[in-house]
């Protein structure tokens, strides 16, 4: 132990250094907004397990497919969970960066995600999961030896002409490198109709809509969900809960009662 630096009892690099080529592949990823574990650490300690990187896979980009969210989904979910999902298709976007070691090691950044990756980029994060359990490339290597004698124009292009760089970036962003494939994401299910929108029909058809609206207006992910939707309850959509259904309600509403006298 050396006075002024921090000191473990263990570490993880040996026993990354003893499963590297022995396992398929090995992927450590980093949120690089993570303010509890910082990027730049976990890349030094990555490096420290002494692996070459392969030719062409040093420091690069990856990108990744975001498929629209469902407007339902966007108004019912927390703001902390996905903040940067939208209701639009959008094109090829910016997953992070990449670094590919000998051993099939791998190092990855998820770009503006802190901590939970999942939690703050959950597309980008299952489309780096599903590739790396199907062992397949984030991004393609660079052509290091035809890059180190271009031209400035013949890199960055010139006009309406591509160059390498522009070549290289739309060959990451395409579908080789974007698709998860059967795995990639499924359209969001139709929303149920609120019981405004409810086609009055026979009674039973009503009572069954009553109870699917009812249910779903009182299994709210929040209590401020739970208050808003109480605005347009009726008794018939209370009286076709169950038993235990009540008795949840009332216990979310009695936090809120008791709540108030402080």
């Amino acid at each position: 132990e050396t006075p002024g630096n921090p000191y473990y009892n263990y570490s993880m690099i040996e026993i990354y250094k003893e499963l590297a080529g022995n396992l398929r592949n090995i992927v450590v990823f980093n949120g690089d907004t993570d303010p509890s574990v910082q990027m730049r650490g976990t890349e030094a300690a990555v490096a420290a397990m002494g692996f070459d990187t392969v030719q062409g896979g040093d420091w690069r980009p990856w990108f990744f497919q975001p498929a629209e969210t469902a407007v339902s989904l966007l108004m019912d979910k927390s703001p902390w969970w996905g903040p940067f999902l939208d209701y639009r298709p959008l094109n090829s976007q910016l997953g992070g960066y990449v670094k590919n070691f000998q051993g099939n090691v791998s190092f990855v950044t998820v770009h503006d995600s802190g901590h939970m990756v999942p939690q703050y980029k959950p597309v980008a994060a299952f489309h780096l999961f599903v590739r790396g359990l199907l062992n397949k490339p984030l991004s393609p290597l660079l052509n290091e030896s035809a890059v180190t004698g271009l031209s400035d124009v013949a890199f960055y292009g010139f006009n309406d002409t591509a160059g390498y760089m522009g070549q290289w970036t739309e060959e990451a962003s395409s579908k080789d490198y974007t698709d998860s494939g059967e795995w990639s994401a499924k359209p969001a299910p139709a929303a149920e109709p609120s019981y405004a929108e409810t086609v009055k029909t026979d009674d039973e058809s009503e009572r069954r809509t009553h109870v699917a609206t009812a249910r779903k207006v009182l299994r709210p992910p929040a209590k401020t969900s739970l208050l808003k939707s109480l605005g347009g309850l009726k008794m018939s959509q209370v009286q076709s809960l169950e038993k235990h259904e009540l008795k949840h309600l009332m216990e979310e509403l009695k936090e809120i009662y008791d709540a108030k006298d402080h």
